[in-house]
């Protein structure tokens, strides 16, 4: 399955690979030590969940939940959309 444009677009831009796990419902994030906090920042606005990182030479990978089991982090909708917020984060 295909994640959120918006969770997709943040990982595109920083992560050098990231990877869905469904069943877990756990985003992980392989990217730069310079972006971590970039990203934990922009991903904590998706309904996603910050749970641990794992710094790995010059790269950390970044452990993200689903905010609850049964939320889905496909489908969210974006409420800085109905603000008419142009840019959320």
């Amino acid at each position: 399955m295909k994640l959120h444009p918006k969770i997709k677009m943040i990982c595109d831009e920083f992560a050098e690979s990231y990877e869905w796990i469904e069943g877990d419902e756990s985003l992980f994030v392989r990217l730069s030590n310079r972006f971590v906090d970039i990203v934990k920042e922009r991903l904590s606005k998706c309904p996603l969940e910050y749970q641990d990182a794992q710094r790995v030479g010059d790269n950390t990978i970044l452990w993200f939940r689903s905010h609850e089991e049964n939320e889905r982090v496909l489908d969210f909708i974006d409420e800085s959309e109905d603000e008419g917020n142009d840019l959320p984060f």
